[in-house]
């Protein structure tokens, strides 16, 4: 029984707590926010053994076995950098900094203290993109995907989100689908970018044909900040096609043209998608101290940010 401490109690906080408590070997043990305020909710309701007052209280609990970090990214640096030094398994949510060059300063602590951890990219582990992948290489392998990746920014600004969110938005949201980017073709060769946009104080349109290491695959993303668009991903092989749009909606068809569904597994609709099976891998990660396929630690994710730099043409801060 691993006994989990997590630090943060927000909405994304809650979410991870329906999923531990359905899965045995898991205990949740301790709990504590920023205010508390919303920890003690948590607490009372989910049966916690511990409420402590902050996240230096709850590192020193020596009953604690591993720490998850709940918590917005600008605070992300300043509370892993601390934990780090307890040299105990950490699970964090992304983007591991709110920028890149926190992120950066945050792996090599990583790195140099062995901090064994996991970055909650939870779309890896989507079961229809896992039955996806499986339905095209019955046909041979994906030779294109098409990833559009949107931001509808225009919107974020109505929404009343922090400044510093906005100017790191490449980082904050839009890792999520650069990141799939890796997941579907691995790693990547070359990048060419190209700017869309007319106007030189917005630079957030581009278009991006990223080559994967093996020089078998090619990734064609779209990113255009002033649409009305969301996501969507499509996965192009021999005659076969398959569509996620949006990301939590499946279809595929071959020549036939005939449309079908790629129906989610039933933890994906109870709980949110990719939640359960990311926790189970964090149990592994527990386990056996190593990231097993498609979960990464922040030192393979660190591609990914890279990437994401190359994309959007981003300076670290």
């Amino acid at each position: 029984m691993f006994n989990l401490g997590i630090i943060g109690a927000g909405n994304i906080a809650n979410e991870h707590v329906k999923v531990i408590k359905e899965i045995k070997g898991l205990n949740l043990y301790a709990i504590t926010s920023k205010s508390n305020i919303s920890a003690k909710k948590l607490f009372e309701k989910n049966k916690f053994k511990i409420l402590h007052n902050d996240y230096k209280c709850l590192a020193k609990d020596k009953k604690v076995d591993a720490f998850l970090v709940l918590v917005p990214p600008d605070e992300i640096y300043k509370i892993c950098s601390y934990l780090a030094n307890f040299k105990k398994p950490i699970f964090l949510e992304k983007p591991a900094g709110l920028n890149i060059d926190e992120i950066i300063k945050l792996n090599k602590i990583f790195n140099k203290k062995k901090v064994t951890n996991m970055i909650g990219f939870n779309r890896r582990f989507y079961s229809i993109f896992h039955k996806g992948i499986k339905i095209i290489n019955k046909y041979g392998k994906i030779n294109t995907v098409i990833i559009e990746g949107h931001e509808r920014h225009w919107h974020l600004k109505n929404l009343k989100i922090k400044k510093k969110y906005l100017k790191n938005w490449e980082m904050i949201n839009s890792i999520h689908n650069i990141d799939l980017i890796r997941f579907f073709l691995g790693e990547i060769n070359r990048v060419t970018s190209q700017n869309l946009e007319v106007k030189k104080n917005n630079k957030k349109n581009y278009a991006s044909i990223i080559r994967s290491k093996n020089n078998l695959s090619n990734c064609l993303y779209l990113s255009d900040w002033s649409t009305s668009e969301g996501w969507s991903i499509k996965l192009l092989g021999k005659n076969i096609t398959v569509i996620f749009k949006p990301l939590e909606n499946g279809i595929w068809f071959d020549n036939s043209q005939k449309i079908k569904k790629i129906l989610p597994e039933k933890n994906d609709i109870k709980f949110k998608a990719g939640f359960y099976k990311q926790m189970k891998y964090f149990k592994k990660l527990l386990e056996n101290k190593k990231n097993i396929w498609p979960s990464e630690n922040l030192n393979q994710s660190i591609n990914s940010v890279k990437l994401a730099k190359q994309i959007f043409n981003l300076n670290d801060k």
